[in-house]
């Protein structure tokens, strides 16, 4: 079964997407923090990690040190990275990685969770797709 972590340091809104998931049937875990997440991506296999590209309200080095821990230590783990603000570190970082996607924020949690089971669903049926794919809603 899929599992999905999400990181977010907005509680609500992440309580809000993760009961939703939860009810859609896909089986997610919770961090607020990076730190949190860490421990939660040392324990436990996710075929998705959705993330606030800013924690905290910036781009942070914790945030980018994050998703390259993730595609280090699970290479096949797609990263779904929330933003409401661009920026050319994060482009940089995304475009050359078939497994990131960006997604403008704010989203109806409604949506959020059609892009996650279509890149559920994507990824499990086309392994490959063009790299640094955005996608805006």
């Amino acid at each position: 079964m899929a599992r999905v972590l999400i990181i977010d340091d907005d509680e609500l809104i992440t309580s809000a997407l993760f009961d939703h998931l939860r009810q859609s049937g896909v089986a997610a875990d919770l961090a607020l923090n990076p730190a949190e997440a860490e421990i939660l991506l040392s324990v436990n296999e996710y075929s998705l990690v959705l993330m606030d590209a800013y924690l905290t309200g910036q781009l942070s080095i914790r945030a980018l040190e994050l998703v390259d821990r993730v595609r280090t230590r699970r290479p096949d783990t797609h990263l779904l990275l929330l933003t409401a603000y661009g920026s050319e570190a994060l482009s940089n970082r995304v475009k050359h990685d078939a497994r990131i996607t960006v997604l403008a924020k704010p989203q109806p949690i409604p949506y959020l969770t059609k892009v996650i089971h279509g890149l559920l669903n994507q990824y499990q049926s086309f392994p490959d797709r063009p790299r640094g794919t955005t996608v805006s809603g």
